[in-house]
């Protein structure tokens, strides 16, 4: 289940799971010249999560279609190019109208973007290949004659500041500290 909180809220969690500390309600000790544990704690879980959403399973995050933001535009050698909005951290996958499924989504330097630089061994509507470069992602390879229409792509977008979204299960992920 997708759950969306507040980041005092990760802080908590954050805690009794990294940490094993209860919140303690019946004492209070106040320190002023000591180290500021949460904001450590908040440096801590930030890294975490954005990592998350940068490398982690997409079954662990919020997957949004952000087809009808963006736009496909053909660039002339039968390729297109979408512009992502700023907030897209990792586009997933895309599929335009008349592709036989959805492109893969490769790093530039990976072998299968290196084939798409020569139209023969492109893998045409039958497997596309989306190429993702920073702010946007190439698309291999678009029908000839027909104006290029996006049907979907999923992408992990990042949220507001101060509210983590993620399914539940990725709680699972959070190192315990060897240094409790």
């Amino acid at each position: 289940m997708v759950i969306s909180i507040s980041q005092s809220e990760m802080l908590v969690l954050w805690r009794q799971l990294r940490y094993n500390e209860p919140i303690r309600n019946d004492a209070a000790v106040t320190r002023v010249d000591g180290v500021d544990r949460d904001r450590l704690h908040q440096v801590e879980m930030r890294n975490w999560y954005l990592n998350l959403l940068a490398t982690g399973d997409f079954r662990f995050l919020k997957i949004s279609d952000i087809a009808t933001q963006v736009a496909v535009t053909d660039m002339g050698d039968g390729t297109g190019r979408v512009l992502l909005p700023d907030k897209c951290v990792r586009p997933l996958w895309v599929t335009l109208d008349g592709w036989d499924r959805c492109a893969r989504v490769v790093s530039p330097d990976s072998i299968e973007a290196e084939m798409q630089l020569n139209e023969f061994s492109r893998g045409r509507t039958v497997e596309p290949i989306a190429v993702n470069y920073p702010g946007q992602l190439r698309l291999y390879s678009l029908i000839d004659g027909v104006t290029p229409k996006i049907t979907s792509l999923r992408c992990v977008m990042e949220p507001d500041d101060g509210v983590y979204e993620f399914d539940d299960s990725a709680l699972t992920t959070i190192p315990p500290s060897l240094l409790l």
